[in-house]
Formats: C-alpha cells, structure tokens, sequence
C-alpha cells in the first residue's frame, strides 16, 4: 500500500507548491494593476488640477463633509504625500464642526487594501495624528528588526497599569504586522508569519508584564494575545481587591489599639513582687522596716547586769519560735512559785 500511496504524496505536494506560486503570481498582478491604476489616476488628478478653474473655489468654505469627499481619492498605501495634500485641501474648505465627521469618512470609506486595516479612529482621534500615523506606516520602509527589538525592550513601569502597558506594546505589535503584511510576500506566508509573531507576542508580553502578574500568566497556554490580555487585566483587579482588605485590616488594627499611655497601668512592686502598688507603697517593706527598728533599740537599751524587763521581753519574744517561747514561760512561772514557797527549817 506505501507503495501505491507515494506517487500520490508526490502529487498533493507538487499540487500544493503549484498552489502557492499561483497566489505569489495573483497577488503580484493585483499589485501591478493598482500601481498602473494609480499612475493612471494621477495623471488624470494633475491634468484635472491643472485644467479646473481652482481660483473660483478657493475661499468658498463647504458646509458638509459629504460634498468634500469626492475631492479625496481612495488611498492603499502608495503616494502617502499626494493624499495627504488632498486631505488639506478638504480640510481648508470644510468648516470646522465638519472636520471630525470627514475624519471618520475618509478612515471608513477612502482606505483600502492594505491601508484599510492600518489605521483605527481610536488611535487617530484628529488630523495631525492621523497625518502622523499614514507618515510613518506608508512613508518610508518599515524596518522589521528594528520593531522587534522596540517590542522585546517595551517592558510596564513600576506605577504604570496593565492598560496602559497593553496599549503601548499593542501599537509596537500592530507596526510589525503592518511591517509583515508589506512585504508582499503571498497571503499563505503572511498568515503564517502573524500567527509566529502572535506567539512570540505572547512570550515577550509575559516576560514584559510586571513579576506578579508575569508569574500568573505562566501557568496558562495562550493562542492569541488578547487572551493574554484579558487574564492580566482580571489578574490585576484581584491583586487591587487584596490590596484594599489587607489595608481595610490595617485601619481595624490600629483602631483598636491604644494611641498613647493608658489611664490605668498595672503596677509590680519589685521588693514582695506583687502587682498594684510599687516599692515606695509596700506595706510589707514598711512592717520590715518597722520591726528591725525595733530590734535594734531593744539591742542598744539592754545592759549585761540589768534583767530585761516584761515589756521587752514580750518584744523579744515576739523573735522566737511559739514552742520555744511557750517553755521559756513555762520555766519562769516555775520558777517564781517556786520563790514563794517558805522554806523547810
């Protein structure tokens, strides 16, 4: 059966090369017949130009932008100067609550080919941006290296937002599509160069983005790069919602906690270590005290030859142990009846 089966192989791949060469040659035609198309269109506007009585109409301003049109031609690209002359020329004629409506006209009606999906009314909101923008797709040759590197070097501030950066690297990736589909290279290659380019768009924006939201992004598989967009815009609101309750946590935290010294501070006496007075109020310390003193004047009043008295023997007792007092007691009143007894003769 392989056999059979490689002549055929053959055949389908031949078939498909025929395929491409024909889109190549197509595509070329297409582009020779607009060329000769606008040669002829030019020289017919130079002629017109130079035959129409133009000093009739200079100074005669037109009120609506429909009747400026037709002195617009259709722009694909080519000769970016002349139909921006022609766009000033309206311009001047037209008055000037018209201007924004002949702006939205010409983008809608007056751009085809490959210019009718480089320029949008949200990126050119008046004529200098938009004379800007035609200047830089159309006028010169775009250099794809050099976008390249803009791409891969476009990385999000510290305080700029996910939308800002998204519409700062989209204008770089939209400049190299633009770059890609001027080259002319066929409509299958083309497809296939913007898709590579929305991969790697893909890979520099999460590389890009700030670490946080980079680190999310990598745990996903995106196709296209809106999807990459899309999960980095909700990624950051949940990163602002954690934000705002961890600070709504804070201001609770500090409302409850004591501003400055508190009324009532638990006191710790460092002599009997008990809490609710300090050393200079114990009355622990002062009994002490008290009974040292006390101890000290029984010393200094007592002599060697002199019998201590009842009072400060009481004192005294007060120093001794309960069993020990109690016999020192017992062995007095022993020995004072003993004293009063008569004697035996």
């Amino acid at each position: 059966m392989s056999r059979n089966q490689s002549p055929i192989r053959e055949q389908s791949l031949t078939i498909n090369i025929v395929a491409d060469k024909l889109l190549e040659l197509s595509d070329t035609i297409k582009e020779m017949k607009i060329q000769l198309s606008e040669l002829k269109t030019g020289e017919q506007t130079r002629n017109s130009i130079i035959e129409r009585p133009i000093v009739e109409h200079v100074g005669k301003p037109i009120d609506n932008y429909n009747k400026a049109m037709p002195l617009i031609p259709e722009f694909d690209g080519n000769n970016v100067e002349t139909f921006i002359n022609h766009i000033q020329a309206a311009v001047k004629r037209l008055t000037a609550d018209q201007h924004d409506l002949l702006l939205c006209a010409i983008i809608a009606q007056k751009l085809t080919g490959r210019a009718k999906n480089s320029v949008r009314m949200d990126t050119t909101p008046n004529f200098p941006q938009f004379y800007e923008k035609l200047r830089y797709l159309y006028g010169k040759a775009l250099n794809l290296s050099a976008l390249e590197v803009q791409r891969d070097t476009c990385i999000q501030r510290q305080n700029e937002s996910v939308d800002d950066f998204i519409n700062r690297f989209l204008r770089i990736h939209d400049d190299i599509i633009h770059a890609v589909n001027s080259q002319g290279i066929g409509t299958v290659k083309i497809c296939v160069q913007e898709q590579l380019y929305q991969e790697k768009a893909v890979e520099v924006f999460r590389r890009n983005v700030k670490p946080e939201i980079g680190d999310h992004l990598y745990s996903f598989e995106f196709n296209l790069l809106n999807e990459a967009f899309s999960k980095a815009r909700a990624f950051e609101g949940e990163l602002q919602l954690r934000k705002i309750r961890m600070q709504r946590h804070e201001a609770q935290k500090k409302q409850f906690q004591p501003k400055g010294p508190t009324r009532f501070q638990f006191k710790e006496c460092t002599y009997c270590k008990r809490r609710g007075h300090e050393e200079k109020e114990c009355r622990t310390k002062a009994f002490h005290q008290q009974r040292q003193q006390g101890q000290q004047n029984f010393r200094e009043r007592q002599s060697p030859n002199r019998p201590p008295d009842r009072a400060s023997h009481l004192l005294h007792a007060t120093d001794l142990d309960p069993d020990q007092y109690n016999l020192e007691r017992s062995t007095r009143d022993l020995e004072g009846h003993t004293a009063e007894l008569p004697e035996l003769h």
